[in-house]
C-alpha cells in the first residue's frame, strides 16, 4: 500500500517496506529521488537511483492492546489501567554555540577548523536526536515504548511526554547513552522534568518543562549538566546516582508516609530560612529531634541505619555534601519514593 502528495509540480509517494522492493524492480517514473526511513540495510537498486537514508526521531509511538491506536495522554499516564501521573520532558545540548566556536582545537596534530568539521559536528547531532534516539525508546528491556511518546527530536533537543517514572528512567538512558555516543565529558546535556496530572493542558505542561530546563542549565553558576525534576536541578555527575540510591533505600515498606513528609517539611523550612524569612535554622534542631525519636521506638536494623544515615546528613552533611544541600536532594528523593511506593501499590493490587 502507498499514498501519493502533490505538492506544486511535485508527487511525493509514501511506500511501505514491500511496495518500495516491488518500486525497485521497475521505477514508474522518469525522475525519482527516494528517500528510507531510518533504515540503513535496504540494498535493492532502482533503476541507477540513488537511495538516502532519512532519520526521524520518535517515528514509533506507543499503541493501545489493540495494536492499531496510538495512545493518549491519559492513557500513557496508566499502570495496570489505574491513572498516576504524566511527566512532560525537554532535553538540550548545554553551550553549543561555544561548542562550534570553541570546540576545535587548532593546535591538535596542525589541523585548521574547517567546514568539514563543523558538518561533522552537525550530522553527529543529528544522527544522535534523530536516529540513534530511536535506539534508546525501543529497548526491549524498558517500557518506554509502551509508556513514552517522542513528541520531537532533531538537531541538538528533544521533547517527550510519558508516564512520570518511565520519563525519569528515559532521561537517564538519554543522558547516558549521548554521553557514550560523543565519547568526551565536556560535551552535555540537561533537561527538565514536569509531573503534572493527566488532564494537565499539554502546553501548558510544555511551558513548565521549558523552565525547568533553564533551571538546570542556570544550576551550579551556569555549569549546566543537570536534570531538574521534582523541582529541583541535580547535577548529572554524581547527584542524580546519590538521589536514586536514596530513593531505593527510603522504598524500604518499614519506611512510611509520614517519615517522608516530614523530611519535605524540613526541606521547606530550610529554605525558609535560606530566603531570609525565618530567623534561625530550627529545622536542623527538629529534624535530629525526630530522627532521635523514630531510632528510639525501632529495632530494624536496616531502617535504624537508613535514619542515622539521614540524620547524620541533615544535620552535619556529609562528604562533598554540606547539610543544606544534603536536604534538598533528601527533599527529592522523598517525593520520588513517595510516587513509586503509591505506583507499587496501585501494581500490587491488580
Amino acid at each position: 500500500m502507498h499514498s501519493n502528495i502533490t505538492l506544486h509540480d511535485t508527487k511525493y509517494s509514501i511506500y511501505d517496506q514491500e511496495n518500495l522492493k516491488y518500486l525497485a524492480k521497475g521505477n514508474l517514473y522518469s525522475k525519482a529521488s527516494v528517500s528510507v526511513l531510518n533504515r540503513t540495510d535496504f540494498n535493492e537498486r532502482l533503476n541507477n537511483v540513488a537511495i538516502r537514508t532519512l532519520f526521524y526521531g520518535g517515528n514509533k509511538q506507543p499503541l493501545m492492546p489493540n495494536g492499531r491506536e496510538v495512545k493518549t495522554y491519559e492513557d500513557l499516564a496508566k499502570s495496570n489501567d489505574q491513572q498516576t501521573k504524566l511527566a512532560i520532558l525537554r532535553m538540550d545540548v548545554d553551550s553549543l554555540g561555544q561548542i562550534f566556536i570553541n570546540g576545535f582545537d587548532e593546535s591538535m596534530n596542525g589541523q585548521k577548523k574547517s567546514f568539514a568539521a563543523y558538518a561533522t559536528l552537525s550530522f553527529m547531532l543529528e544522527a544522535c536526536f534523530c536516529g540513534h534516539i530511536n535506539y534508546v525508546h525501543q529497548k526491549t528491556d524498558k517500557e518506554y515504548k509502551d509508556f513514552v511518546q517522542i513528541l520531537y527530536s532533531g538537531g541538538d533537543d528533544l521533547f517527550a511526554v510519558g508516564r512520570w517514572d518511565q520519563i525519569i528512567d528515559f532521561a537517564e538512558d538519554i543522558r547516558k547513552e549521548f554521553r557514550r555516543f560523543v565519547g568526551r565529558d565536556d560535551i552535555t546535556i540537561s533537561g527538565g522534568i514536569a509531573i503534572v496530572g493527566a488532564k494537565y493542558p499539554i502546553m501548558k505542561s510544555a511551558e513548565l518543562s521549558g523552565e525547568m530546563e533553564k533551571q538546570a542549565k542556570a544550576f551550579n553558576d551556569n555549569d549546566k549538566n543537570a536534570i531538574n525534576f521534582f523541582g529541583e536541578p541535580v547535577s548529572w555527575d554524581w547527584e542524580f546516582d546519590f538521589v536514586k540510591d536514596l530513593k531505593t533505600k527510603l522504598s524500604n515498606e518499614k519506611i512510611n508516609s509520614a517519615f517522608l513528609h516530614k523530611m519535605q517539611e524540613f526541606k521547606l523550612l530550610k529554605d525558609k530560612y535560606k530566603n531570609g524569612k525565618s530567623e534561625t535554622p530550627s529545622y536542623k534542631w527538629n529534624a535530629a529531634y525526630y530522627t532521635s525519636k523514630i531510632l528510639e521506638n525501632t529495632k530494624d536494623l536496616g531502617v535504624r541505619s537508613i535514619i542515622k544515615e539521614i540524620q547524620i546528613g541533615v544535620f552535619a552533611g556529609i562528604e562533598n555534601i554540606d547539610s543544606e544541600r544534603y536536604l534538598d536532594l533528601l527533599g527529592i528523593a522523598c517525593r520520588w519514593t513517595e510516587y513509586h511506593k503509591k505506583i507499587s501499590k496501585q501494581n500490587n493490587n491488580n
